[in-house]
């Protein structure tokens, strides 16, 4: 048995570390969601325990996959624009919540890790998780009498397509 072939049990084990921790990351994410995030307009700074806890377990394995740093970096980004104290709301606690179903999906997550090795920042990516995709928001709408009137190219009973606007998932679903 040569070298290379008794070191394909243990590099292929190494390999799967990875996946591993990213689906941890997952089922931890997913308790949190349920917990503490789905569905509430504010939580308080306990609900950011089983993230920290996250970041310290991430920190300890990052030499198993090179995207577990990255992901460490974007959940330091993620506490240090929060506020020090009080109750997280509004555009904190969406950051958060993006955030956190990111971190639910390990598919997703490597990608996001695989961004920012490429040169995205950490900073970028949270940001992201909160943009407007559609358009700049600080474009005012037009005013109802500035619209013209278009002429319809479909006839009564046609099935029409869906005027919903298509949101960027961002990885997130």
């Amino acid at each position: 048995m040569g070298k290379t072939e008794a070191e394909r049990p243990l590099l292929d084990a190494v390999a799967g570390l990875g996946t591993t921790l990213f689906g941890e990351v997952a089922r931890v994410a997913d308790e949190a969601w349920h917990k503490s995030f789905a569905g509430k307009m504010e939580v308080s700074s306990k609900a950011l325990s089983p993230l920290r806890g996250l970041r310290i377990k991430l920190a300890g394995l990052s030499f198993v996959e090179p995207r577990v740093t990255p992901v460490v970096d974007l959940l330091d980004a993620a506490m240090t624009s929060l506020p020090d104290k009080g109750p997280i709301n509004g555009g904190d606690l969406v950051m958060l919540q993006g955030l956190v179903c990111l971190l639910r999906d390990p598919a997703a997550l490597v990608e996001h890790g695989q961004k920012i090795i490429d040169g995205q920042t950490p900073d970028d990516t949270l940001r992201g998780l909160v943009a407007l995709p559609m358009g700049n928001p600080s474009t005012p709408f037009p005013e109802e009498e500035d619209l013209e009137e278009e002429e319809s190219p479909f006839a009564e009973g046609d099935i029409l397509p869906s005027d919903e606007p298509k949101i960027d998932s961002l990885g997130l679903w």
